[in-house]
């Protein structure tokens, strides 16, 4: 009855266009789009999902850059996913860090004004 995982999900106002900045700027693969025009996609890597789901029903609106994190996954080696991304063209908020609670972060500028967190614990 324990829980397995979490998924973290992302409003967004065109489904679209945000996969594709997931899978070309972030290296996500997508798994799939639904809807005509897409209202959901499911995106995968290393074994981590991240979904989309238009914001536009409920009339919410992305956070802009600044008014904190929408996304924190935790991976192996943040300097090399640095690296790759920047290579990519994902838009870097912040080089890899050492913060004093023991993770090296990684901010990344996301779809439509979420900022997304790659960390690598330092314990």
């Amino acid at each position: 009855m324990g829980l397995r995982f979490a998924t973290p999900v992302l409003g967004v106002r065109d489904v679209a266009s945000a996969a594709a900045f997931v899978r070309d700027r972030l290296g996500f693969e997508l798994r799939g789009t639904w809807g005509d025009p897409p209202g959901f996609a499911i995106l995968r890597r290393d074994g981590v999902e991240l979904f989309l789901q238009t914001d536009c029903e409920r009339g919410g609106a992305a956070p802009k850059a600044g008014e904190g994190w929408s996304v924190y996954f935790a991976c192996d080696d943040v300097d090399g996913l640095h690296a790759e991304l920047a290579g990519r063209g994902a838009p870097v908020l912040s080089r890899p860090t050492d913060q004093v609670y023991h993770q090296r972060e990684l901010e990344v500028g996301g779809p439509e004004g979420h900022v997304i967190v790659f960390a690598q614990s330092l314990n």
